[in-house]
């Protein structure tokens, strides 16, 4: 019977660990228990299994039950068998389970034996793993425990390791590829007086990088582009047209230019970082200077026509090409 996960049963161990419930595993406990009574009908184990699931799917649904203590589960069993006319299976089946979830002291050997078989390592693989779940089970100060609770420990310290390992592969590939970049006033301060008053204006700005993505960042303003086109008096007549901004873009595209030129000389990687170009507010800008009053066309399309046409301008072709709100 295959249920989902939301109808799972919990079985909690007193070792801490828990696990779905499974009415085969019941089933043969069981019919070992029957086994043991000398009862030669077997199949009264399939239907104390069956009718115990039952209860538990029923208690789960009526009241919202999906956590089972084991001994709890157990005397259930036991009551169902005494109630059925099986008292001394009643009490192998208590026996059995009682040395079932006995807490038992493992030998290294053991150990890494055990965790070999139930978790489908090499021999190798299970040694250190098992010298791990002791080292774990000192700190807890812990000198038994069950084979359930080794299982549970060691399934978890596998899963931090590959963890750890993916953390260590992830750093070193970072390492190799880290890019030590100078500030972006260092770079903007030694480019020419002609790019000046884009700085310092705001409408060129040269962003900081990351180590995720080492690249050339630039960010283009077009309010204060449009600005050093007017001489800064802010008297622009509206409409404009990308010819009208073409000296002014054609700036800004050298700008850009030297800047990358510089970039490239202060960084010795090998190969060429990636540039990328933000042209802030660009649907904005572009709504209110190259569509004002004209209801035809769409904002985005002309910022992409814009944008292909500064590109051109470029002696370095972008990586990528943004806009901002």
């Amino acid at each position: 019977m295959i249920e989902s996960s939301a109808d799972n049963i919990h079985i909690l161990y007193p070792d801490g660990s828990s696990a779905v419930f499974d009415s085969s595993e019941l089933r043969l406990r069981l019919a070992r228990s029957l086994a043991e009574a000398n009862q030669d009908d077997l199949s009264a184990a399939e239907d104390i299994a069956l009718a115990v699931e039952f209860s538990l799917r029923s208690a789960f649904r009526e009241a919202g039950i999906c956590n089972i203590p084991a001994a709890e589960l157990d005397r259930a069993v036991a009551k169902s068998l005494e109630d059925a006319g099986f008292s001394l299976v009643s009490e192998k089946f208590l026996s059995v389970s009682a040395a079932s979830s006995a807490v038992s002291k493992l030998t290294l050997p053991e150990l890494a034996f055990f965790l070999r078989r139930s978790l489908s390592l090499d021999e190798a693989e299970a040694e250190t793993l098992g010298e791990k779940v002791k080292e774990a089970l000192k700190k807890l100060g812990l000198e038994k425990c069950s084979r359930r609770l080794a299982v549970e420990l060691a399934k978890e310290l596998r899963d931090i390791a590959a963890e750890e390992q993916l953390k260590k592969r992830q750093n070193l590939i970072q390492r190799s590829k880290k890019i030590f970049l100078p500030c972006p006033g260092e770079i903007t301060g030694r480019l020419g007086e002609e790019y000046r008053s884009l700085f310092e204006s705001g409408a060129v700005k040269l962003n900081s990088s990351t180590a995720l993505f080492p690249s050339v960042r630039v960010e283009i303003f077009l309010e204060k582009v449009l600005e050093q086109l007017a001489g800064g008096t802010g008297e622009e007549e509206l409409p404009i047209t990308e010819l009208v901004l073409a000296p002014v873009l054609a700036r800004c595209a050298a700008c850009v230019d030297a800047i990358y030129e510089a970039m490239g000389k202060e960084i010795c990687t090998g190969g060429k970082l990636p540039l990328v170009i933000t042209f802030s507010e660009m649907n904005l800008f572009v709504e209110k200077y190259l569509l004002a009053g004209n209801g035809e066309g769409s904002p985005e399309k002309c910022s992409r026509s814009l944008g292909a046409y500064f590109k051109g301008m470029l002696k370095t072709s972008p990586f990528r090409i943004r806009y901002g709100k």
